[in-house]
């Protein structure tokens, strides 16, 4: 009997409506999805801020790459996709027109797909998967998942900022409400509590 081929949406799916899972176990899940199913050894999520590339999350087998390392922006495959501002991939880098790349020249990474994440209005950074050894030339549906890791990533980032922002102000409101109920008003010798 022949096994059944799992459709990568209902994959995804499966990830993402997941609640079992925290968020971070979600981007690692997602992150090794997205190696099988491109066919790549790297997947990161990346976090830019100016020329500052710091790897949010990532998965893989290499020693010496872990979250929370940072790079020049200007060294890295992902400096391009932030310009162009759109889902980049390369299946043969040594063959394309960033062969000359810092990046390539340093780690000769063959295959690079990556999309921008974007949050509000703004880029958070984006989610990458690449390779030492070229593959065949990504599929337009590879371009198309990609795009939807980075939907996805962009608008769980952004509902996690919005979550934390009223925490914070929750949490100033009660501060305040403590400090307004050590009041007390005096008027003609009587003490009204405030």
């Amino acid at each position: 009997m022949k096994a059944e081929k799992v459709n990568p949406l209902r994959s995804f799916h499966n990830i993402v409506s997941n609640q079992s899972l925290d968020f971070d176990e979600k981007v690692d899940a997602l992150l090794r999805f997205g190696l099988d199913l491109f066919g790549l050894e790297v997947g990161i999520v990346s976090q830019i801020v100016g020329d500052d590339y710091t790897v949010f999350r990532t998965v893989h087998n290499i020693d010496g790459l872990d979250a929370g390392m940072h790079f020049d922006l200007g060294l890295t495959y992902c400096h391009y996709t932030i310009n162009r501002n759109k889902v980049v991939g390369f299946n043969h880098v040594g063959f394309s027109e960033i062969a000359n790349h810092p990046c390539y020249e340093a780690q000769k990474l063959e295959a690079y797909l990556a999309a921008p994440i974007i949050t509000g209005n703004t880029v958070f950074g984006t989610i990458n998967f690449s390779a030492a050894k070229p593959v065949d030339r990504f599929e337009s549906e590879s371009y198309e998942f990609i795009e939807l890791f980075a939907q996805w990533l962009g608008s769980e980032i952004s509902r996690r900022e919005v979550l934390e922002q009223l925490k914070s102000k929750a949490s100033t409101l009660a501060k305040l409400e403590n400090v307004g109920k050590l009041g007390c008003l005096r008027t003609d010798n009587i003490c009204v509590e405030t």
